[in-house]
């Protein structure tokens, strides 16, 4: 039987490899479709996972130096399955299992980047050694897919298969409503996501904090939630919801005037990456605030279906609320601009089919 594999560096793998696991079995429930991952922090593994090929090696999140010795072992963990199994395609999420891949591809392998982020750094030698071994490892790729339409443009270069699949939601609901009717004038600003990022968290808390006609809610857990939440200790109008489930989503947005979507503008990657706030900002007609001088900011700007600032200024920020709150048609207007767009916007089966029309080119 042919075989499919994807290699992951984390377990559980991230959503979009199991929407891109899920879309693979459908299309082709012939095929052999698994997964390879790293249980990095010693997690339960998932009875319906327990037939993968899990690496067991506890290796710290947010120490790359740790990571970086141990990842030798999880190599050789993946060339032996390799070599026992030889899958006819491999998918690579993310740079760093490129490289790797790139290794362990044998002749006659499909080797397919999936592309969920590009290298960054903020030391610039150290961005320039990661674009070098990207580079190297395309040389015996054969495919790439990209998780942002702004990232293609960075591998003009690149002469094999290129397709488009951003991290949309699996099924589009078309019934979703624009917004619950709400009786309070007061403004909601939501961060819906993982905790992350605290600087940027801050600046908004500061430019909202004590302002009674706005409630900033932040849903979510992640690394920096106990310290945003003693930094926001004694202001009343910031709420912190902690864990959500996917199915919270329509009611979180539904409640919710504006989300916050805004990321450090001087991080490479985030220039060029698109936000899942943007497609579920589409999905659920609720405007997103996105950072200024980054490619998606620049698009939802041009088409009139979100709004950019400054995430580095406390100044620029409490200004846009404001902006907002004294201008009510700010949002209705971006909502009927976002129920237009979502017409014209490909759902994540009409983007997958052009992978499988690949997958179904190599046999």
């Amino acid at each position: 039987m042919e075989k499919i594999l994807l290699i992951d560096s984390s377990y559980p793998i991230n959503t979009r490899n199991e929407k891109i696991i899920f879309s693979l079995k459908q299309a082709f429930p012939h095929l052999s479709v698994s997964f390879i991952t790293w249980n990095r922090d010693g997690r339960h593994i998932a009875d319906s996972d327990k037939n993968m090929p899990i690496y067991e090696k506890k290796s710290a999140y947010g120490k790359a130096f740790q990571k970086l010795i141990n990842l030798w072992g999880y190599f050789h963990f993946l060339k032996s399955y390799n070599k026992k199994n030889t899958p006819q395609v491999i998918i690579a999420s993310h740079w760093d299992m490129l490289l790797l891949a790139s290794f362990l591809k044998k002749k006659g392998q499909i080797l397919v980047y999936e592309n969920l982020d590009i290298p960054t750094s903020g030391n610039k030698l150290v961005l320039s050694i990661l674009k070098q071994a990207e580079t190297f490892a395309l040389r015996k790729t054969d495919a790439i897919i990209f998780a942002s339409r702004f990232f293609e443009l960075l591998y003009e270069k690149f002469d094999g298969c290129k397709m488009v699949i951003e991290n949309k939601p699996l099924i589009r609901n078309v019934s979703a409503c624009l917004q619950a009717s709400k009786s309070s004038n007061v403004l909601v600003i939501s961060y819906i996501g993982l905790v992350r990022y605290a600087d940027i968290l801050k600046n908004l808390i500061d430019a909202v904090k004590g302002n009674s006609l706005v409630t900033l809610y932040i849903h979510g857990e992640g690394q920096d939630l106990e310290k945003l939440k003693n930094y926001a200790i004694g202001c009343s109008n910031i709420k912190f919801t902690g864990r959500f489930e996917q199915t919270d989503l329509p009611r979180l947005y539904s409640y919710s005037d504006v989300v916050w979507a805004v990321y450090p503008n001087k991080d490479y990657n985030v220039k060029y990456a698109i936000s899942n706030k943007f497609h579920e900002s589409i999905e659920y007609k609720v405007p997103c605030i996105y950072s200024n001088n980054t490619k998606l900011g620049d698009f939802v700007e041009h088409n009139h279906i979100g709004l950019t600032v400054d995430p580095y200024s406390v100044q620029t920020i409490a200004s846009l609320v404001n902006s907002i709150i004294e201008d009510k048609t700010i949002l209705r207007k971006l909502q009927g601009n976002l129920l237009n767009y979502s017409r014209t916007e490909k759902d994540w089966n009409e983007e997958f089919s052009a992978f499988e029309q690949y997958i179904k080119s190599l046999w």
